[in-house]
């Protein structure tokens, strides 16, 4: 005995077509969020970056700096620090 198989009714395809869309717009939502923050990402990335190249290079300039007050009478306030290389 050979079983026939049924067509798909209109109301099972449109059924799985809506979730099919449905998933559709919520990855493609997911997705637009993802590359958003990734850029955000590069930009704070890149910025580091620059800013770490800042320190290094101020680094090579002044090896040896290190604090000093002021002793000579002429800082106004107490907190003002000079450094000498």
């Amino acid at each position: 005995m050979k079983f026939r198989r049924r067509p798909f009714t209109l109301l099972e395809v449109l059924i799985a077509s809506t979730i099919f869309l449905g998933l559709a717009i919520v990855l493609f939502v997911y997705a637009g969020q993802t590359t958003q923050s990734w850029s955000k990402l590069q930009v704070r990335r890149n910025q580091l970056n620059e800013l770490l190249a800042l320190d290094r290079a101020i680094d090579t300039v002044l090896p040896n700096g290190m604090p000093a007050m002021r002793q000579d009478g002429l800082a106004k306030r107490k907190s003002e620090v000079e450094f000498f290389a």
